[in-house]
């Protein structure tokens, strides 16, 4: 069964004003074939024009998300399923960054907030716990390697 939208002028302008933001998934919502297109990032522009809020969202690595938070036009891209948000400068991005991980990730020369689920101790023991089965798939798997991104 297929959901169509209904028409913009059938929704209330006074429910529509309620709206302070928008979240979007980003893989074959925002991108198509891998790459965000003028449209989408207009569109995206256009959200944060009429003073909307804009969160991007993706099960996808910090590391791969980082280059889209600093340059599309968003408040903040949630990464890998919710574990990290990356908070773009601004006035109202004011929330504490979680900046006491060096420990497991290095500090990225950005200026983006990156504001973690887990507290540090918990990121570095599941960082060791993720290292010390790395090395026993390594050890036991004929072939296997350790990704290079």
């Amino acid at each position: 069964m297929a959901f169509s939208p209904l028409p913009l002028h059938d929704w209330p302008a006074t429910e529509r004003e309620q709206i302070v933001g928008v979240f979007t998934d980003i893989d074959d919502t925002l991108t198509t074939e891998g790459a965000i297109t003028p449209p989408a990032l207009q569109a995206l522009a256009d959200l944060k024009a009429q003073g909307l809020h804009v969160i991007a969202i993706t099960g996808r690595p910090v590391g791969w998300s980082e280059p889209l938070a600093q340059s599309w036009p968003v408040d903040a891209i949630v990464a890998e399923n919710g574990a990290v948000a990356l908070v773009a400068p601004g006035p109202e991005s004011d929330a504490p960054a979680n900046n006491d991980d060096a420990r497991v990730r290095p500090p990225s020369d950005s200026s983006l907030k990156r504001l973690y689920i887990q507290e540090a101790h918990a990121r570095a023991a599941n960082f060791q716990r993720m290292q010390t089965v790395l090395a026993r798939i390594e050890q036991d798997i004929p072939g296997a390697a350790r990704a290079r991104d």
